[in-house]
């Protein structure tokens, strides 16, 4: 008789890996927007109005009127020769015009300001100087 051999066990079958789907990119977080703000380097110097919806600093020469919607700093050696009107306002530097603002002027020991000045509220350090009239606003 022969012999016969019982059959190997069948190999259990494993399918092969199903590749993953495509997944969509997850949502990055929203950033915060940084302060915009337009500066006016050293050396720089603008002949004409300035209109910007930014902060502002100063750092050259401006002749010609500065709006902005934001803060404006004017820094030591900086000159601007026009009017100014912006949400706020700190002098370290020359002015020569008139300063409207909602908020706050700071005039700093160095700033000189020549023109007046319509503000909420005014701040002179020792050493500042206005020469115009100034008037406060509620």
């Amino acid at each position: 008789m022969a012999e016969t051999k019982p059959a190997a066990p069948a190999e259990p079958s494993v399918a092969a890996p199903m590749p993953a789907a495509p997944q969509a990119p997850a949502a990055k977080p929203a950033a915060t927007p940084a302060p915009s703000v337009t500066v006016i380097g050293e050396g720089m110097e603008i002949d004409g109005s300035l209109t910007t919806a930014a902060g502002l600093v100063v750092y050259g020469t401006i002749e010609g009127d500065v709006t902005s919607s934001g803060h404006v700093e004017i820094h030591p050696r900086a000159v601007v020769k026009g009017a100014v009107s912006a949400a706020s306002v700190n002098v370290e530097g020359n002015v020569e015009g008139d300063i409207a603002t909602r908020g706050r002027l700071y005039i700093g020991a160095a700033g000189r300001v020549e023109g007046d000045v319509r503000v909420k509220s005014l701040n002179v350090e020792e050493g500042g100087s206005l020469l115009g009239r100034c008037m406060m606003t509620g």
